[in-house]
């Protein structure tokens, strides 16, 4: 059984008063990850409520806003798992999205670099499912790189390292 460890738990609260602080959900429901709570249940829904008032709050906002948004989103959470020195770009270079991505991928991590891109074709979009999706990438490829960070043993606080070597064998292939 995956459980969170108390000092996970303070990491996902944080990440919630992060979104809550971005987005204006309320702190707490119903459906919050407790203390002891299975990694898949609690945090996952929470996770979807907030990216769903997300996607209201971002079409809401002019494109411009928006982009600075979810930059300043993605920053909070980088800070808050002590990843600060990785880069945020919004962008719909063909260099970072080739091809068919341009029009499909929303984000992606270039881990080489430290860099998180998110592709502003889809923050332009007033389509707030769209936007919505903006923001689920957006902590997706966070994710990315927070798993990163533990593999390489660069992340504080310290992640269980049955945790670490699922990852490992998650990015780099068994």
């Amino acid at each position: 059984e995956d459980v969170l460890s108390e000092e996970e738990m303070c990491l996902v609260r944080q990440a919630r008063q992060t979104a809550e602080r971005f987005f204006g959900v309320a702190a707490e429901t119903d459906r919050s990850a407790g203390a002891g709570e299975e990694a898949g249940s609690g945090e996952g829904s929470r996770t979807k409520e907030t990216v769903g008032v997300a996607g209201e709050v971002l079409a809401a906002l002019s494109p411009r806003r928006r982009m600075a948004l979810i930059e300043d989103f993605v920053y909070a959470l980088l800070d808050l798992y002590g990843m600060s020195e990785c880069d945020v770009m919004i962008t719909d270079s063909d260099q970072i999205f080739s091809g068919a991505e341009i029009a499909s991928c929303m984000g992606k991590c270039s881990f080489e670099e430290g860099s998180i891109y998110l592709n502003s074709h889809f923050l332009l979009q007033e389509d707030e499912r769209i936007l919505r999706k903006c923001a689920v990438s957006a902590v997706h490829e966070v994710r990315h790189m927070m798993q990163w960070q533990a593999v390489q043993g660069k992340l504080e606080p310290h992640i269980p390292d049955d945790k670490v070597e699922i990852w490992r064998r998650n990015l780099m292939g068994n």
